[in-house]
């Protein structure tokens, strides 16, 4: 589905991702791990076309996206939720999921944008009770939710996170996590970026370590959890009970 190969990219002609390559199946849940400043923001703009890569190969569903506008890519299915939520604060609930059902818009697509918004009501019922209420009102995990339920009303084919754990409680974290089990059970194909290494491990299927710009490791979150320096760096001395709750 996705496909990137010795990407670089970065602003201003200043490469800030060097030969990143990396893939994620129909129907995956992939992780990219790192800490703040490997390159995740950076790849996933390039991914979603708010900036141009330097150089590399960038395809979805078979489609070169390198040079395609951002609302194109979305058209084609492939969808972030962007790191801070990145919500329309002074709009409601409900014209937040609206705006996110913008690609479909049109008389043929009313009826699955219907569909969309009632099977996400059911999947985040705080945010039907909260319809009328202004997004900057929302508390911070719930906040989370409209962003990522304003994304699933786009329809993706392949649904993009960027720290979806940020600032959040971790009691909120865990919920957050939870829906990401269940739409991975769905069927989607996800795409997870994440400085919670621990709870991105456990939910994805394949994972990705991005270190200053480069892919330093990959393979199965339990392979990744088996590397001593993976451990030290990202998971740390307690690695093991945080593994099991």
């Amino acid at each position: 589905m996705l496909r990137i190969r010795n990407l670089h990219a970065g602003y201003d002609g200043i490469a800030v991702l060097h030969g990143v390559s990396l893939h994620v199946n129909n129907g995956e849940t992939v992780c990219l791990v790192g800490a703040n400043g490997a390159g995740k923001s950076t790849l996933l703009q390039a991914l979603s076309g708010l900036i141009r890569p330097l150089s590399g190969e960038l395809t979805f569903e078979g489609y070169d996206v390198r040079r395609l506008p951002a609302h194109r890519i979305v058209e084609l299915g492939l969808v972030q939720v962007a790191e801070a939520r990145q919500l329309f604060p002074s709009m409601s609930v409900r014209e937040n999921l609206h705006l996110g059902a913008f690609a479909l818009r049109g008389r043929r697509n009313a009826v699955l944008i219907k569909e969309n918004k009632a099977r996400l009501l059911e999947l985040f019922p705080v945010l039907g009770q909260r319809l009328d209420q202004r997004a900057a009102t929302l508390s911070g995990g719930e906040q989370q939710m409209l962003a990522i339920a304003r994304a699933l009303m786009a329809a993706p084919r392949l649904l993009v996170l960027d720290e979806p754990s940020f600032g959040l409680a971790p009691l909120v974290v865990k919920e957050i996590f939870r829906t990401l089990d269940i739409l991975k059970e769905q069927g989607l194909t996800i795409l997870l970026v994440e400085q919670n290494a621990v709870a991105a491990l456990r939910v994805s299927q394949r994972a990705y370590v991005l270190q200053a710009g480069r892919l330093i490791l990959s393979g199965h979150p339990r392979d990744l959890e088996g590397d001593d320096e993976f451990r030290r760096a990202y998971l740390g001395r307690d690695y093991k009970a945080k593994w099991e709750r």
